[in-house]
């Protein structure tokens, strides 16, 4: 019997209810795919429930399961947080006002000279804060100096004025989205307004893919992406030592500029080198603090193992699930109405347990077993949705 036949007689023997249940499941799917789609591009308010995933992280990681942790081989931290140095700083018309403390331009010149001479570096992020209002004479050496560096690329921000002769070329966003209600760092948005980040410019520079936006859509190397994506971290403590023994970072003046000079060519070999504040600048993540300039890091390692570009398997997945729950809710049924072991069992604490297995638990499931697999989907819109459908077949009797 061929397809079309097939679909022929399934056609005849469904009846007219039936079919225009599912041609509305059908439209579900496609809703909740295409705005799904969209609501996993912002970089709020996606509904991560990022409490059970920290738990379910912490227990994975328990029974032995792998960590993002391991990911440290291929990079090298130097922590600039005790090499300050005082700075005048001036208002928005230019009069001294005080003094505050800046990153010691004279090391970062020092480290970044050490970098180019040995050349043996994958890239180099250095995410230092450059602002007018605390320019010194001494910035332009290191203007000049990134400016004649090859893979490399330096902070900038959106809420600040950089000074004269910063070289803009090689610089790219480096901040992250929160407010007062969601203060958590939860998604990474690698384009803000067709305005590039940090970690995209790296990967453009490395790889040469980048990433751009067409209407609705955003792709990268061809293919549909997501601009905005939940990064995942090892639930340990970023200390400068790991339990192993082994350091997360050096001190740029005290280590790394001083008895592991000579050693830098070798320890930065091959290796994405970041220079940044790791004991200050921290940030609340699902799993605990971590420092920005980690943060962006990983959201570079993201980028390389593609954990951008939309899973086509994950997309059919979430479909299957959308138009099983989407028929269910319009035929009034649940899921254990339309499983036989379940309906026949006179157990009160199974049908009990049962009232808690609605359609967001469904699709929380669905996120969680995908979560192992490098990928965060937001369900806030799908559960909503479903709800509001719930709602209307439930209390104002939608005949379908």
């Amino acid at each position: 019997m061929t397809m079309s036949k097939s679909l022929s007689v399934i056609y005849k023997y469904v009846d007219s209810r039936r079919r225009r249940i599912i041609y509305i499941s059908i439209l579900n799917v496609v809703v909740l795919t295409f705005v799904g789609y969209l609501w996993n591009n912002q970089p709020l308010y996606t509904g991560e429930y990022i409490t059970e995933l920290s738990h379910i992280q912490w227990l994975w990681e328990v029974i032995g399961g792998q960590t993002v942790d391991e990911e440290l081989d291929g990079a090298l931290f130097i922590n600039v947080s005790y090499d300050k140095q005082l700075a005048e700083h001036r208002d928005e018309l230019g009069e001294t006002i005080g003094t505050t403390d800046v990153t010691d331009r004279k090391k970062l010149l020092e480290v970044l000279k050490l970098a180019k001479a040995t050349n043996s570096y994958k890239y180099l992020v250095l995410d230092v804060r450059f602002e007018e209002a605390n320019y010194q004479e001494n910035d332009d050496s290191l203007f000049e100096q990134i400016a004649s560096m090859d893979r490399i690329v330096v902070a900038n921000h959106k809420d600040i004025r950089t000074p004269r002769g910063f070289p803009l070329s090689k610089s790219a966003l480096a901040d992250y989205y929160s407010t007062i209600t969601a203060t958590n760092f939860e998604r990474y948005l690698y384009l803000d307004q067709g305005r590039t980040s940090l970690p995209l410019y790296a990967y453009k520079d490395l790889t040469g893919k980048e990433m751009s936006e067409t209407a609705l859509l955003t792709t990268c190397d061809g293919r549909l992406c997501q601009k905005s994506v939940f990064l995942k971290f090892p639930s340990v403590h970023f200390d400068k030592v790991m339990a192993n023994g082994d350091q997360r970072y050096y001190e740029l003046g005290h280590e790394i500029l001083s008895y592991l000079r000579d050693d830098f060519g070798e320890m930065s070999e091959g290796k994405v080198v970041v220079i940044g504040n790791f004991v200050e600048d921290v940030h609340d993540t699902y799993i605990g603090m971590k420092p920005g300039s980690y943060i962006l890091y990983r959201a570079l390692r993201a980028l390389e193992k593609g954990e951008h570009y939309v899973n086509w398997w994950h997309q059919l997945l979430f479909a299957c699930v959308y138009f099983i729950i989407s028929c269910l809710l319009l035929m009034r049924h649940s899921l254990s109405d339309r499983i036989p072991v379940i309906r026949r069992s006179k157990s009160r604490l199974l049908h009990f347990c049962l009232t808690f297995f609605g359609c967001g638990m469904l699709i929380t499931m669905l996120d969680i077993v995908l979560f192992f697999n490098g990928h965060i989907h937001s369900i806030l819109f799908p559960s909503t949705y479903f709800a509001i459908i719930k709602y209307v077949v439930t209390y104002k009797r939608m005949k379908i």
